[in-house]
């Protein structure tokens, strides 16, 4: 049983059921602009924070728009779902209320925009959950590198060998998972080609958050 005396949540395909749409709509950009979409680049893109894929996309397809025009573009579009369309993952809402309710500390860390992680979480009616949002914009680097889920650590006061990190992405988790951090992966069916790498990084595998409370609270469930 891990030992879990702090949480770190990513936001896309972890707690949202979101991750589909950022494939789509840059492959819908990608043939907007007359390119077939590589599937290689697609997934290229998903680690990396939106400035760095609207970079990516400059460099690959000879694109005329500046970066902030591209990141301007992508964030009008997915702007939309965060607002009005995705919806929290099964057995999220009743897990994270479970910490809550246990006094551990919850924070979302995130690659997606502050304003975006603000307005969807209002309106599912969970941000009051959390301790704080961080993105990895405001802490400079992506989730290729440690530094977002270690400055989560030190602002939820816990240490890393008892604080968890939920994720979906095999990046994600490999990059928390050296830093020290046990990680909880989550079953998300855009990364189903990672799934055995995912389960021998991840020291918890779950199909969905509902199989969460067994799993961290087992004397509650018995």
């Amino acid at each position: 049983m891990i030992k879990i005396r702090g949480a770190i949540f990513d936001l896309d395909g972890t707690l949202l059921d979101s991750m589909g749409t950022w494939a789509r709509l840059s492959a819908e950009y990608a043939r907007e602009h007359g390119y077939e979409p590589d599937p290689e680049f697609l997934e290229a893109l998903r680690p990396v924070a939106l400035r760095q894929a609207a970079e990516m996309m400059i460099d690959r397809y000879g694109l005329s728009e500046s970066v902030d025009e591209i990141v301007d573009i992508f964030l009008d579009r997915v702007g939309y779902f965060f607002d009005n369309v995705f919806e929290l993952k099964p057995g999220v809402r009743a897990f994270v209320r479970a910490l809550r309710e246990r006094g551990i500390p919850c924070c979302v860390a995130t690659a997606a925009e502050r304003t975006h992680t603000e307005k969807a979480l209002t309106r599912l009616d969970l941000i009051d959950a959390f301790d704080f949002l961080l993105t990895t914009d405001e802490v400079g680097k992506s989730k290729m590198f440690p530094d977002i889920f270690l400055t989560s650590a030190e602002r939820l006061g816990v240490p890393m060998e008892a604080c968890v990190v939920f994720e979906d992405s095999l990046y994600a988790m490999t990059t928390a998972k050296r830093a020290g951090f046990p990680v909880a992966a989550i079953y998300e069916s855009e990364a189903v080609g990672d799934l055995n790498a995912i389960r021998r990084v991840s020291d918890v595998f779950m199909r969905s958050f509902e199989e969460a409370p067994a799993i961290f609270f087992p004397e509650t469930e018995a």
